[in-house]
C-alpha cells in the first residue's frame, strides 16, 4: 500500500501562451477539477502539483502557470530551462493568440541547452465551449502541431472541464514513455545532463527495475490527437516501453 505522498516520479511542466487565453483556469481545472470565474491574471509565476496513475506507476505532476504578459516573459524564460514539458495555450476565439505561438515555441527552444532535445512540446486551443465565437478550426490546431514537431494536441474547455485532464494526463503518459525508454534522464538517481524536469520519488528505483534498456527512436511528426472520449492516437504502438 502506497502512502498517499509517495510517487514513482515527478514531472515539470510549464505553461505558456498570451494574457487571457485561460491558462490559469486550466490549472484549477486540472488540480481542482473545477471552474472559478474570479480567477485573475497570472503576475509572474504560480504554481500547482497532482499526482497521477499511470497504468502501475504514479506520477507527481508540477505545473508552472506563466504570466502572458510582455512584461512578464523575461520571468517566465527562466523556467523553461529544466522543464520536461511546456503546453503552448492558445484561445480558440481570438485567432491573435493561435498566431502568437510560433512565437511562444521559438521562445521555449531558445531558451533550453542547445544540447538538450527531449522536451515535449504540446498545443492547446481553449475556450472550445464559445462555438460562436470561434476564430481558429481544430485543422488549423492539428496542421501547426504535425508541421512543428509538436507531440499532442487538444482542444479544451477550462469551463466545462471538457478534454482538460485527458490532454495533461496524456502528456504525463508521453514523458513516462521517454523515460522508461531512457531517453530522459532522472535528476537524483541517474545522468542528467540536461536537467530533464523529471525527478526520482520514493518509488522509482522499483519502477526503473522494470524500465527496458535501449531507447526507441523518436518518430518525428508523429501527432497525438485528443478529439473525443475515446483518444484518437496517431502514433507507433510499438514506442510504448511500459511492462
Amino acid at each position: 500500500m502506497y502512502d498517499t505522498n509517495d510517487y514513482h516520479l515527478l514531472f515539470k511542466m510549464i505553461m505558456v501562451g498570451d494574457s487571457g487565453v485561460g491558462k490559469s483556469c486550466l490549472v484549477t481545472r486540472f488540480k481542482e477539477d473545477r471552474f472559478d470565474p474570479r480567477v485573475e491574471s497570472t503576475i509572474g509565476v504560480e504554481f500547482v502539483s497532482k499526482t497521477v496513475d499511470l497504468d502501475q506507476y504514479k506520477v507527481r505532476v508540477a505545473l508552472w502557470d506563466t504570466a502572458g504578459q510582455e512584461k512578464f516573459h523575461s520571468i517566465a524564460r527562466s523556467y523553461y530551462r529544466g522543464s520536461a514539458c511546456v503546453a503552448l495555450v492558445y484561445d480558440v476565439t481570438r485567432i491573435s493568440t493561435f498566431e502568437s505561438i510560433s512565437r511562444w515555441l521559438r521562445d521555449a527552444k531558445t531558451n533550453r541547452p542547445s544540447h538538450c532535445n527531449n522536451v515535449i512540446y504540446i498545443l492547446i486551443g481553449n475556450k472550445i465551449d464559445i462555438k460562436q465565437n470561434r476564430q481558429v478550426s481544430y485543422e488549423q490546431g492539428v496542421r501547426f502541431a504535425t508541421e512543428n514537431d509538436i507531440a499532442l494536441y487538444a482542444e479544451t474547455s477550462a469551463v466545462e472541464g471538457v478534454f482538460v485532464q485527458e490532454a495533461f494526463k496524456e502528456c504525463a503518459n508521453l514523458i513516462l514513455d521517454k523515460v522508461l525508454q531512457k531517453q530522459i534522464g532522472i535528476a537524483g538517481f541517474e545522468d542528467d545532463m540536461c536537467n530533464s524536469g523529471v525527478k526520482a520519488g520514493k518509488l522509482a528505483a522499483k519502477m526503473l527495475m522494470h524500465a527496458e534498456g535501449p531507447p526507441s527512436p523518436n518518430s518525428p511528426g508523429k501527432v497525438t490527437l485528443i478529439k473525443d472520449k475515446n483518444l484518437k492516437v496517431e502514433k507507433d504502438s510499438c514506442c510504448s516501453s511500459r511492462s
